[in-house]
């Protein structure tokens, strides 16, 4: 199967693109990292979730949640020894 007809069945099928799955999902694991792990480095966090870079991350978590992964933090609650 072609590359570019397995991103269009994709699309087809889901409703977005292959990469913004990709970066949901991705966000979406640095969630429940950011929630469940509070002393862990928010940088260290975009790196196990498969993140370039930080700043990448940032862009990207802020994009699909609305705020920064420190705001996350800071709005669910969890106290962060570090970010």
């Amino acid at each position: 199967m072609a590359q570019s007809y397995f991103c269009r069945q994709f699309k087809k099928e889901t409703g977005m693109t292959l990469t913004e799955f990709i970066s949901r999902t991705r966000v979406r694991m640095a969630q429940e990292r950011l929630l469940a792990a509070p002393g862990q480095r928010v940088t260290d966090i975009a790196m196990e979730t498969g993140f370039g870079s930080i700043t990448q991350f940032n862009v990207t978590f802020r994009y699909y949640a609305g705020m920064s992964p420190t705001q996350y933090r800071k709005a669910r609650g969890v106290a962060s020894s570090r970010s």
